[in-house]
C-alpha cells in the first residue's frame, strides 16, 4: 500500500489507499471515547451558556432573551445592564440550535436539548481529529497523519471542552482552526497568485474569522503561523530563495487580510478594523503583508533591490510608525511576553497560570517526548536540504507548543497533535520510500537502515509503547469524567428551590463561576458569570469580578455600598456561597487584593473518633486557628481553615469577620452574628442567604 506524500489527495487516491475507512475509524474513535462520559447533566459551567443559547435559537425557550433598543439582550446576565448578545458571535450554539430545529422539523429530533448537547462535544472532537489528519497529510505523509490523528483522537490531552457533558467553544473552535491552517498550507503549495492559491487563501481567511469569533485559543495558532512565516521569510531571504518565499507570503497575506475584514463584518464591536494595525500582534501581520507586497513587486518587476534591504527598510518604517502612534512600548512589552511567558502568547488565568516542570512533561506525554528531544534536529536537517516551508512550520508548532505548556499547565492540548506527529515522523524516516517536496518535485531518499523486518519492529514499538498506553490513559481520563456532574446537581437542586421560593425579580449574588448554572436552573438575574464580559456600571470596576471579590472579602457593613452600584431597582437579593469557595478563595482574594487566606490540611484517622477530635483540636489551638470546617473522609480528615496571621506573624482575629468567612460553613459561619443575612436554604454544597435590608 503506497502511503507516500503527494501534493494532492484526490478521490482516486482516497479509494486506492483506503483512506475513507481510516477517516471513519479516526472519527469513530474520537467520538466514542468522548461520548462514554455521558451522564445526567452537563458538567462544565460554560456549557450552560451554549445550552441556553441553543434553546433560544431552536425556539424552545426565548423568555429571557429579548429585543431591547434594537439589540438582542439576555436579561438574566450582567444585571442591571443585561448582556448585549449582538456584540458576540455564538457560532457553537447557533449550529446546535438550528440543527436541532431542522431535525425537529423533519421529525428526527426525538431527544431533549440537553441530550442533544451531549452529542456535539464528541462529534466535533472526532471531526477535529479528522481535520488534524488532513493538516498533517499536507505536512508529512498519509502514514504519519493516520498515526498522529488517531493518537489525537484518543489522547486525554485533546479532551479539552469536547466531551459529553463538556460541550465548549473549543470543540468547534479547534476544528475551525485546523481547517483554516489546512487551507493555508494548501494555498502555499500552489503557484503564487494562481487561481487555486487565491481560492484556498480566501477560504482560509473566512474560516480564520469564524475561528476567531468562536474560541480565544485561536490566538496561539494565529501567532504560531505568523512566527512560522516570519522566520521562513527571513531564512528564505538569506538563502535568496525568492520563489519559495513568495509562495508562502502571498497566501499568508490573503488569509490574514481576509480574516481581519471578515471578522469585522461578523462582529464590528469586537474586531474594529483599526485593531488590524494598532495592537502589537496585528502590527506584525501588517508588517508581513507590506513585506509580501514589496517582495512580490520586486520579484515580478526585477527591480534589483536585495530582499534583505526591503526587510530592513520596512522593519524600520514599522517601528517608526509604532513610535509615532505611541505604540512602541506595547510592541516591546508584547515581545518581552514571549520571553517571560506572559499573556502575549498563551493567555493566562488565575486557575491555570503556573510553570510546568520536566516531571509533568514526562507524566503527561510519556515516551512520545522523544519527538520533542530529537525531532527539532530532524526538521532543521530537512529544511537545510530542501528549504521547504513545512519543516519550519512543524518546528515552530512544536517549539511554541512546548513553551506554551511550560508556561501554563492547562495548555497540554497544544502539543496533542504536533508531538505525536513529529515522533511518528522520526520513526517514518527509518523506512525506504519516495518523498515529494513542498514545491512538488520528486526526490528519492535512502533509509537509515534496511526497512524489511525493522519496519515491523517499529510498528510494534509504536503500538505497544505509544498507542496502547495513551489509549489506556484516554479511556481512564474519559471514565474519570463519568461522575463530573455530581458537583452540578447541588446547583440544580438549589436552582429549583430558588424558582419555587423566591420572587421572579430576585437578584442573585455569588462568585462568577456559578452564573451560567443559576441562569439556567434558577432563571433569575445575576451580576457575573463565566463570560467575565459584563459591561461596567456607574461607580463600579471595569472588571465586575473585582467588585464581587471585594464584597466577599469585606465585612457585612460594606454590602449596602455594593448594592448601591449593582441593585439600582432595589430588587430582592439572595447571596449564594458554596463549599467550592474553600478552594476558590485564593482566586477571590487575588482579585480583591485582600487578606482572605483559606487553606486546608489533613489528619489521618486513628479509628478512635474521640481521640481524632482531640488531635485536631490540639492542632487548631496550637496554631490559633479559630475558624475551621472539618470533613471526615473515613481514612482521614480534611480541615479547611482561615489563616489569621500576616506575613510578619501578627494575629488578626478581625479577619474572621469577612463576609465570605461568615457565610461559608465554618464553625463560626452559617451567618452567625450577621444582622442582614438569613440562611434560607442549604444542601451541604450550596448555601443561600436572603438579604434583610
Amino acid at each position: 500500500m503506497d502511503y507516500q506524500f503527494r501534493n494532492k489527495l484526490s478521490a482516486e487516491e482516497l479509494k486506492k489507499n483506503k483512506i475513507i475507512p481510516i477517516l471513519f475509524g479516526i472519527f469513530f474513535v474520537g467520538f466514542s471515547i468522548r461520548y462514554i462520559t455521558h451522564h445526567d447533566l452537563l458538567f462544565d459551567p460554560d456549557s450552560y451558556l451554549w445550552y441556553r443559547m441553543a434553546n433560544y435559537y431552536a425556539g424552545i425557550n426565548t423568555e429571557h432573551i429579548i429585543e431591547k433598543g434594537g439589540n438582542l439582550i439576555d436579561t438574566l446576565a450582567y444585571y442591571p445592564t443585561g448582556r448585549n448578545l449582538d456584540k458576540e458571535l455564538f457560532l457553537l450554539p447557533w449550529v446546535i440550535g438550528y440543527s436541532y430545529k431542522l431535525l425537529s422539523f423533519v421529525g428526527l429530533a426525538n431527544m431533549d436539548m440537553m441530550d442533544y448537547m451531549f452529542i456535539f462535544g464528541p462529534f466535533f472532537g472526532g471531526l477535529t481529529a479528522v481535520a488534524g489528519f488532513f493538516v498533517m497529510r499536507e505536512l508529512t505523509n498519509v502514514r504519519v497523519a493516520a498515526f498522529s490523528s488517531t493518537f489525537y483522537a484518543f489522547s486525554s490531552n485533546a479532551f479539552t471542552r469536547n466531551t459529553a457533558g463538556d460541550t465548549g467553544q473549543e470543540s468547534l473552535g479547534t476544528f475551525l482552526i485546523f481547517m483554516w491552517i489546512y487551507f493555508f498550507i494548501k494555498a502555499a503549495k500552489e503557484e503564487p497568485l494562481s487561481r487555486k492559491q487565491i481560492y484556498y487563501s480566501l477560504a482560509g481567511g473566512i474560516i480564520l474569522a469564524l475561528a476567531n469569533s468562536t474560541w480565544g485559543g485561536n490566538f496561539f495558532y494565529y501567532g504560531m503561523v505568523l512566527a512560522s512565516v516570519f522566520f521562513y521569510t527571513l531564512l528564505g531571504i538569506l538563502r535568496e530563495d525568492n520563489y519559495k518565499t513568495e509562495k508562502v507570503l502571498v497566501p499568508f497575506s490573503i488569509v490574514y487580510v481576509t480574516g481581519a475584514v471578515f471578522s469585522y463584518l461578523l462582529i464590528p464591536y469586537r474586531y474594529p478594523l483599526k485593531a488590524f494595525y494598532t495592537n502589537p500582534p496585528n502590527m506584525m501581520v501588517t508588517f508581513m503583508v507590506l513585506l509580501s507586497l514589496a517582495l512580490v513587486v520586486n520579484f515580478r518587476r526585477k527591480l534589483g533591490i536585495r530582499p534583505i534591504y526591503i526587510v530592513a527598510g520596512l522593519f524600520t518604517i514599522s517601528l517608526a510608525i509604532a513610535y509615532t502612534m505611541g505604540k512602541l512600548d506595547h510592541v516591546i512589552e508584547f515581545f518581552q511576553g514571549f520571553i517571560h511567558g506572559k499573556k502575549s502568547l498563551t493567555g493566562e488565568t488565575v486557575a491555570y497560570y503556573r510553570m510546568v516542570g520536566w516531571d509533568e512533561f514526562k507524566n503527561t506525554y510519556g515516551v512520545i517526548l522523544i519527538g520533542l528531544v530529537f525531532a527539532p534536529l530532524l526538521l532543521a536537517y530537512e529544511y537545510w536540504k530542501d528549504g521547504d516551508f513545512r519543516w519550519v512550520f512543524l518546528f515552530m508548532w512544536l517549539i511554541l507548543g512546548a513553551v506554551a505548556f511550560r508556561w501554563m499547565v492547562r495548555l497540554s492540548f497544544l502539543l496533542a497533535l504536533i508531538l505525536p506527529t513529529v515522533t511518528f515522523l522520526l520513526a517514518d524516516r527509518f523506512t525506504l520510500g519516495k518523498e515529494v517536496s513542498f514545491s512538488g518535485k520528486k526526490k528519492a531518499e535512502k533509509s537509515l537502515v534496511n526497512p524489511g523486518k525493522f519496519n515491523a519492529l517499529v510498528l510494534i514499538a509504536v503500538v505497544f509503547l505509544i498507542a496502547v498506553p495513551n489509549l489506556n490513559d484516554g479511556v481512564a481520563a474519559a471514565r474519570a469524567l463519568k461522575f463530573s456532574d455530581n458537583g452540578v446537581k447541588p446547583w440544580q437542586d438549589a436552582g429549583q428551590w430558588i424558582k419555587e421560593n423566591t420572587p421572579e425579580n430576585a437578584l442573585l449574588i455569588h462568585w462568577w463561576d456559578y452564573g451560567y448554572h443559576l441562569q439556567t436552573f434558577a432563571e433569575r438575574r445575576t451580576i457575573v458569570d463565566g463570560g467575565n464580559a459584563g459591561p461596567p456600571v456607574p461607580g463600579g470596576n471595569v472588571n465586575r469580578n473585582v467588585d464581587v471579590a471585594k464584597m466577599f472579602t469585606s465585612t457585612e457593613d460594606y454590602f449596602p455600598k455594593f448594592l448601591e452600584i449593582y441593585n439600582p431597582e432595589d430588587l430582592p437579593v439572595y447571596v449564594l456561597v458554596s463549599v467550592e469557595e474553600f478552594g476558590k478563595s485564593g482566586a477571590i482574594n487575588f482579585h480583591a487584593g485582600d487578606e482572605l487566606f483559606i487553606t486546608s490540611f489533613t489528619v489521618p484517622a486513628s479509628g478512635n473518633q474521640d481521640q481524632d477530635q482531640r488531635t485536631i483540636g490540639d492542632i487548631l489551638k496550637r496554631n490559633q486557628l479559630s475558624t475551621y470546617h472539618i470533613i471526615n473522609y473515613g481514612s482521614y480528615y480534611q480541615i479547611w481553615t482561615q489563616i489569621l496571621r500576616d506575613n510578619q506573624g501578627n494575629y488578626h482575629p478581625e479577619w474572621s469577620e469577612k463576609l465570605l468567612a461568615k457565610l461559608l460553613p465554618f464553625n463560626t459561619g452559617y451567618g452567625q452574628g450577621l444582622k442582614h443575612f438569613q440562611l434560607v436554604y442549604q444542601n451541604g454544597w450550596v448555601y443561600i442567604y436572603r438579604y434583610l435590608s
